[in-house]
């Protein structure tokens, strides 16, 4: 198995063609791409796209971490939700 694969690396690197080296482009060229508004919102909305699905995990894991010392348990290790041990009415309805 490892002749075939030195054996089709050795013919794919006779046969494909070789290529004319690009210049090295500065870090102060590739930033100045962002002066322009369509590349600004396009990098923008693929930041907010990507971070966006992860916004769940920021407000899940702190309620998945309380330790079972605390009496609150584990989303893992409990039988009940967290959303069933959470009172909802508000502190001046306690009557």
């Amino acid at each position: 198995m490892g002749t075939l694969a030195c054996l089709a690396v050795t013919l794919t690197a006779l046969t494909l063609p070789r290529i004319q080296q690009t210049p090295v482009v500065g870090v102060t060229e590739r930033l100045r791409l962002l002066r322009r508004p369509p590349v600004l919102l396009g990098v923008l909305g693929t930041m907010l796209v990507a971070c966006g699905g992860l916004m769940p995990y920021i407000y899940m894991a702190p309620s998945a971490m309380i330790s079972p010392a605390s009496g609150a348990g584990t989303w893992a290790s409990s039988s009940q939700s967290w959303a069933s041990r959470v009172q909802w009415a508000p502190y001046w309805a306690d009557g």
